[in-house]
């Protein structure tokens, strides 16, 4: 494969080149509320990923039910104050949880190569701030991986779906424009980060935050409960409207060869 015009390549974290099913997040979300007497589900602490985890949580606040258990339970809506204290409990449970679920998932490494071949530069950005992505690497490398630049949510002054990450990427390879460039996600947010940077977008559906279950878990699948939670995923990503859909990153070779021809 020869790609002869797109310049960088952009991949989320979690749920596109490592953690399939982006378990890590869910595991500490949950805690840190239950920790305050408030139980939410899986779906509700995962419906605002992608963004800053700070973030996350606050909208994780504004969910109807969470608001009222909260209101219920403190007699008063929840402050700046408490989202700050939920996110300083986050912080270690989200550590603690990290390096377990730090395997790459498969056809990472092989797209790497690819895009090494093809002198097309490698950049991540992630949700999870420098500390956290600094505990990672060790392991992605131990594993292979070697983004040339990784962009967190404390990098920059406002996180997804801004586009802020995605330029401090382009100021590092200096690219004049970003409309030669990908971005490969897992969810809406990193889509709309995507297309508000001005870059095509590609999301993945089926290792991502949006069907949430790991590895072997989608491999005891049947072939029509695999189809439907793909369709389900699909559905959620719509409304951000990416140029393109693949499973896993192991199906971005052939979107990139189409992307490459259509520039």
């Amino acid at each position: 494969m020869n790609l002869n015009k797109i310049e960088c390549v952009i991949f989320d974290w979690a749920g596109t080149v490592l953690d399939y099913g982006c378990m890590a997040p869910v595991g500490a979300f949950t805690k840190v509320f239950a920790n305050r007497g408030i139980n939410i589900t899986i779906a509700e602490a995962r419906a605002p990923m992608g963004l800053h985890k700070k973030k996350h949580i606050e909208e994780i606040l504004k969910i109807e039910r969470i608001k009222k258990m909260w209101e219920d339970k403190f007699g008063k809506p929840s402050t700046d104050t408490d989202i700050q204290s939920l996110f300083q409990d986050f912080i270690p449970l989200q550590k603690d949880i990290l390096i377990k679920h730090s395997k790459l998932i498969p056809g990472t490494l092989e797209i790497m190569h690819l895009l090494k071949e093809n002198r097309v530069s490698i950049g991540c950005c992630t949700g999870y701030d420098r500390e956290q992505v600094d505990l990672l690497l060790g392991p992605m490398k131990e594993q292979g991986f070697f983004p040339e630049i990784v962009m967190t949510s404390t990098d920059v002054e406002i996180g997804r779906p801004y586009p802020y990450m995605c330029y401090r990427i382009a100021e590092h390879f200096q690219l004049k424009t970003l409309a030669n460039s990908v971005k490969v996600d897992d969810s809406p947010f990193g889509i709309l980060e995507g297309h508000n940077a001005g870059m095509w977008t590609v999301g993945v559906t089926l290792s991502s935050n949006e069907v949430g279950m790991n590895q072997l878990e989608v491999d005891q699948l049947s072939q029509e409960d695999r189809k439907q939670l793909i369709r389900k995923a699909e559905e959620k990503f719509s409304a951000a409207s990416p140029h393109f859909l693949i499973e896993t990153i192991a199906d971005l070779p052939s979107v990139l060869q189409q992307i490459d021809e259509q520039l």
